[in-house]
């Protein structure tokens, strides 16, 4: 058998889409280009001999499944549709179809660490490139607070430090490399600068680079007191970065955790705003697993909006702090949940009495939800069925899955159910 090429893999942000899967007999024998984090997407966690609907934990036929889950929605009062992560660019488009078409409320993961990005672009704005751009341009490559070395073993091979660009040729020699952290990493061992940041103090230490890049003056006692780190250290990393041709500054979700994480992320757009006074700086996220990034795109160019969106006015409104998942379901609002992917993080914050007033239709490849009172078996996005993915720099990739599956896919199930409401 012929092997299969250009495999976009969904196990990281970077969504590299040049693996090579050999297969037989509808198995993966050997993947060629793949990370550790890519082989755990591609082989765990698939559907295999299952029925594709329960209800009640029973096997039921997907028609029985449809019939009962269109019940359950249109009687409810304020439902709430949430994941999608794990679903192609059509599922999502689906999913947002049903929220409105039922004046309830749809939410991704992380939308509370993930809001502040989107308060930032409004506030700030951002700077940002495709990792294309990165790859063949990037001189300087700063990771402020990530360990891409560990979180995206492919990211400095394809895209950043060790990538050889159109100007870039000798790849490695050709960049400086910076990670900020509190403590030394994986990827701070193969950097040029390492310089150790305590937790909690990059509002400071971003501030303080803005104010050596505009020529304030700056008191050695008060800049190692914030940072723990002299003059010097940062004197010589804000040099390094306005020498530069092309900054580029990764971070991850880390950087947003905190309650102040959108203080945070306004003052490094801001600092990049004022290098590309004098130089070219982009910021950009590392990204996350599945296709968050797909579904916060399809989101936003559907309603305006990333995430945390309600349609029970009839038009769609945006807000993290009143319309995500965890403060609808605190405030005991809704009484249908919409569960499209695996996410048992959400339903391991909600409490007893809080999860008693819900009846959880769900829609995943995993069996993790099964207890629902209707749960649709579905066959893996990327891994055996199809649709098209986003990659975290927003540019959208086909999807090739090497098996194939005799359950439907997730948007095959939106289809009937969407069907089935109308």
């Amino acid at each position: 058998m012929p092997d299969l090429r250009d495999i976009p893999c969904l196990g990281c942000g970077c969504t590299c889409n040049d693996l090579v899967a050999r297969v037989d007999k509808n198995r993966l024998l050997e993947l060629e280009n793949g990370c550790s984090l890519g082989r755990t997407w591609l082989t765990s966690e698939l559907p295999e001999n299952s029925p594709p609907c329960f209800l009640d934990g029973e096997p039921a036929t997907i028609e029985a499944g449809i019939a009962q889950a269109a019940k359950i929605l249109k009687s409810a009062r304020y439902p709430l549709i949430y994941g999608l992560q794990e679903g192609a660019t059509q599922s999502q488009r689906l999913a947002i179809a049903i929220a409105e078409r039922l004046g309830g409320a749809i939410d991704l993961p992380l939308s509370q660490t993930r809001g502040p990005s989107g308060t930032t672009f409004r506030a700030v704005g951002e700077v940002t490139a495709t990792l294309g751009e990165v790859l063949h341009r990037g001189d300087l490559i700063l990771f402020w607070r990530c360990d891409p070395v560990t979180t995206h073993p492919r990211h400095l091979e394809l895209y950043s430090l060790e990538a050889r660009g159109e100007f870039l040729p000798n790849g490695r020699a050709d960049r400086t490399c910076v990670v900020i952290d509190d403590q030394p990493t994986a990827t701070s061992a193969r950097s040029d600068l390492f310089l150790p940041l305590p937790a909690e103090r990059d509002f400071e230490a971003l501030w303080i680079l803005r104010g050596m890049l505009a020529g304030i003056p700056l008191e050695e006692s008060q800049l190692v007191h914030f940072t723990t780190e002299d003059l010097a250290a940062w004197k010589n990393l804000a040099e390094r970065m306005q020498s530069a041709k092309y900054v580029s500054i990764f971070y991850d979700a880390s950087l947003t955790k905190a309650p102040s994480g959108h203080i945070q992320l306004d003052a490094l757009h801001a600092l990049v705003k004022d290098l590309n006074r004098s130089t070219r700086a982009i910021c950009r996220s590392l990204g996350s697993s599945g296709n968050l990034a797909g579904a916060e795109q399809v989101l936003t160019w559907t309603t305006g909006y990333p995430a945390a969106i309600d349609f029970s006015r009839g038009y769609p409104r945006y807000s993290p702090g009143e319309f995500s998942a965890r403060e609808i379901l605190k405030r005991g609002e809704a009484d249908v949940l919409l569960l499209l992917g695996s996410s048992p993080s959400l339903l391991s914050q909600c409490t007893a009495a809080e999860l008693n007033k819900l009846s959880v239709i769900s829609c995943a490849s995993s069996a993790e939800a099964l207890a629902a009172a209707v749960a649709f078996r579905v066959a893996k996005t990327g891994v055996q069925s199809g649709g098209t993915t986003y990659r975290v720099d927003g540019v959208p990739l086909p999807l090739r899955p090497p098996l194939t599956s005799q359950l439907p896919s997730d948007a095959e199930v939106l289809t009937l159910l969407r069907a089935a409401l109308n």
